[in-house]
């Protein structure tokens, strides 16, 4: 659900805030037939979602009803099978890039602007995006969770028991200290609807708590996700040459002792993709 498809809706939901007239169209003929074209993505996503196949089925009830300590352990073998599926092909495609980039470096002591530097430049490019769209791990099951959510809630399938179960395994997982995906960084967009059920769902658990939101930002590659993890003894993401992707949101909740003197009874940890 996730792939073209997801890829697709966005590129129209984002077109729907960037309106122009087209011939002899109006906007709002432009913005009906966006609109229809988005609701035509979502049923052909629900057509996919129903009934999930046998991979999201079981990761779906495992998730859901497992005790927190299983899931955790399901979590990390399941991450680690993940990565072992693609690390031969990441391996080869960063040998290839490192290659590429020693490249680069000797042309820069040339102090050249050459066409060859534009060639390897390109070709930095082009394996970054082949190592991107290689990643393959618990982020993108999440992700395929939330995107069911999404299309069953565009059909108003509200009833729907699965439709209804769904933001609790992201709640549950992030009220157990998980990092859960905030900003989709493949196609740099939101789900909206999926993070607000989430975190209502979170809310609906935890009651009315006091809540400081801290976030950091800065350049691409300058240990931002180490520097959360170091302080706060987080999981974010850091294996070498995988940089930070859209957003990612981990929950602490501080110790008794701490909060009055702070004020709030829980952090939000929120890990950005870098700039530039």
């Amino acid at each position: 659900l996730q792939g073209q498809l997801w890829h697709l809706w966005c590129e129209k939901d984002k077109e729907l805030y960037h309106l122009r007239e087209k011939g002899n169209r109006s906007i709002e003929q432009h913005r009906s037939e966006i609109e229809t074209a988005k609701q035509r993505i979502r049923h052909k996503q629900l057509t996919k979602a129903k009934p999930p196949n046998d991979l999201m089925r079981s990761v779906i009830e495992i998730l859901l009803y497992s005790k927190t300590h299983n899931k955790f352990y399901f979590i990390q073998w399941l991450s680690m099978f993940m990565n072992n599926l693609t690390a031969e092909h990441l391996e080869t495609l960063r040998e290839k890039q490192r290659a590429v980039w020693s490249q680069i470096q000797m042309e820069k002591k040339k102090a050249s602007k050459s066409n060859s530097m534009q060639s390897l430049q390109n070709d930095i490019e082009v394996i970054s995006t082949k190592i991107s769209k290689c990643t393959l791990g618990i982020d993108q099951l999440l992700r395929e969770i939330g995107q069911i959510y999404e299309a069953l809630e565009e059909a108003s399938s509200i009833n729907d028991s699965l439709f209804l179960s769904l933001p609790q395994i992201a709640a549950d997982l992030m009220i157990s200290g998980a990092p859960i995906e905030l900003m989709d960084g493949d196609v740099s967009y939101v789900p909206l609807k999926w993070v607000a059920a989430v975190f209502d769902k979170v809310s609906e658990k935890l009651g009315d708590k006091r809540l400081f939101v801290l976030s950091v930002v800065g350049l691409q590659s300058s240990g931002k996700s180490t520097l959360l993890n170091a302080l706060f003894g987080l999981q974010f993401s850091v294996s070498a040459g995988r940089c930070t992707r859209g957003a990612y949101m981990q929950l602490l909740k501080v110790e008794e002792t701490f909060r009055e003197e702070l004020g709030f009874d829980l952090v939000l940890l929120v890990d950005t993709e870098g700039l530039r």
